[in-house]
């Protein structure tokens, strides 16, 4: 159980503060005794998973409060709204300057928008100080916005780019800086284009955009059509929500005709399987790579779900041990199906005990895997140096999920128990009704039988140059 820990004979819960808030939380951990001895785990661990999931909301608002306290956009709508309830706003009364006479002159008084200016000014000089020009040395954000429309009289609309819109995107989704597809589609576009102001993207912009993910990336069409709808929803949520003018030079686009030719990744054959074998136990090959590629090989697992393990994930106690895949606040899943418990058998046993062995702090893992791009580019090089052929999106880690689903598949594995062990979506309607989690003995039986079918595929599944 996540966050559980016995001391002193007594039941705690601890969980640590992710870095980017111990600031803002103002310490480093939770932790509570929860007044519970050995004998009382049901009551341990129901008040544990009640208290994580406690914190796991914790953690995710105060991320979205974070991304939204400084982000230009919202503090423009808000500098906006503040304007306007104090009658601020050009053409309202605490923007008119009266007049009076002092002896026999005219003169214009304050308004009240002139006094709001100079005590912004003022209350930032006496936080950030004052500069030789009798300056204050910076604004606070909300500072600055509320000081912008003030000086313009008018509600003002920031240049709002790329990044600013994922993150704004993410927010309101409450999706979180993990959600992979988001993070590598706005990613690659500022990339090749820039972090450009929404405004100024154009069609012929987007269509080169395309164009280069295909040739000199070299990716499948599918991932392209999805890194152009992720920019497509994001642009659209822009244009709905925070009043963005423009039209989305995203929407009805083709695909560039080069990226018709879909390729389908396939599994790894035996011959694969002999290269990749042979590389892990070389002496030089690093230990958590060996581990990673040895846990992905038997459970079928994509490869951020083993990356991002963390210890207390691993339940190696069990009758049947096991990992658990689930949603963190670090670590999106790619569906809500996708939660659940995956057996270890043979050498996925053997590496995970020796994962949690040798892991140093919370993670089972270095940080250097917990980045889904760092997490791919390690892993097929490795499976490149193994001496696996290069074939652009069609043998790389990704295959050993493939692989796994192909074995099951030949040992006969029921398809809701293929489902269960792979975290798909249940299609049919009469899934939904049953028991929700298979038996692990049934999916540990599973995965014996489809084992010894890793690699059985058809040599025509290969293009030329595919097979050693």
């Amino acid at each position: 159980m996540p966050g559980l820990q016995l001391r002193n004979s007594t039941y705690h819960f601890r969980r640590p503060v992710p870095p980017d808030l111990v600031e803002i939380v103002g310490k480093r951990e939770w932790k509570r005794s929860l007044r519970l001895k050995p004998g009382q785990e049901l009551k341990a661990h129901a008040q544990a998973d009640r208290l994580w999931k406690q914190t796991e909301e914790q953690i995710v608002a105060l991320r979205r409060e974070l991304a939204n306290s400084e982000d230009p956009v919202r503090l423009a709508k808000k500098a906006a709204q503040w304007a306007n309830d104090f009658q601020l706003l050009d053409g309202q009364a605490g923007a008119t300057r009266e007049a009076a006479w002092i002896n026999g002159e005219k003169v214009e008084l304050d308004s009240q928008r002139d006094l709001h200016i100079v005590h912004i000014i003022e209350a930032a000089g006496r936080e950030f100080g004052w500069d030789e020009q009798g300056h204050p040395k910076r604004l606070s954000p909300e500072q600055e916005a509320r000081l912008a429309v003030l000086i313009e009289g008018k509600p003002i609309d920031p240049p709002m780019t790329v990044s600013q819109a994922r993150d704004i995107y993410l927010a309101d989704k409450e999706r979180g800086p993990a959600d992979k597809a988001t993070a590598q589609g706005t990613q690659q576009f500022i990339d090749m284009v820039g972090d450009m102001e929404l405004s100024q993207i154009s069609r012929p912009m987007v269509i080169k955009w395309l164009r280069e993910l295909r040739s000199e990336r070299g990716q499948a069409p599918a991932t392209v059509r999805r890194r152009l709808t992720t920019m497509r929803a994001i642009y659209n949520h822009m244009r709905k929500n925070y009043e963005l003018k423009s039209d989305n030079p995203f929407a009805s686009q083709d695909l560039p005709a080069n990226v018709d030719d879909d390729r389908k990744r396939v599994p790894f054959h035996t011959k694969h399987f002999e290269l990749i074998e042979a590389y892990l136990i070389k002496p030089d090959t690093d230990p958590h790579v060996r581990r990673i590629i040895t846990l992905l090989k038997h459970t079928g697992c994509r490869p951020m779900e083993i990356g991002g393990l963390s210890k207390s994930e691993v339940y190696l106690d069990l009758e049947i041990p096991a990992i658990q895949v689930r949603w963190t606040a670090d670590r999106r899943l790619k569906a809500k199906s996708a939660k659940r418990l995956v057996p270890l058998i043979g050498p996925a046993l053997i590496a995970a005990r020796e994962a949690v062995a040798a892991a140093e702090g919370d993670t089972l893992f270095p940080s250097k895997f917990l980045k889904t791009d760092r997490l791919s580019q390690t892993l097929n090089g490795a499976i490149r140096d193994a001496g696996v052929p290069k074939s652009p999106n069609r043998l790389i880690a990704y295959s050993f999920r493939h692989s796994m689903k192909e074995a099951l598949r030949l040992a006969a594995v029921l398809e809701e128990t293929q489902d269960a062990l792979m975290g798909h979506a249940k299609a049919e309607v009469a899934a939904r009704y049953g028991a929700d989690r298979k038996h692990m003995h049934i999916l540990k039986d599973a995965l014996q039988r489809a084992t010894p079918h890793l690699g059985d595929i058809v040599e025509t599944q290969y293009l030329p140059g595919e097979l050693p």
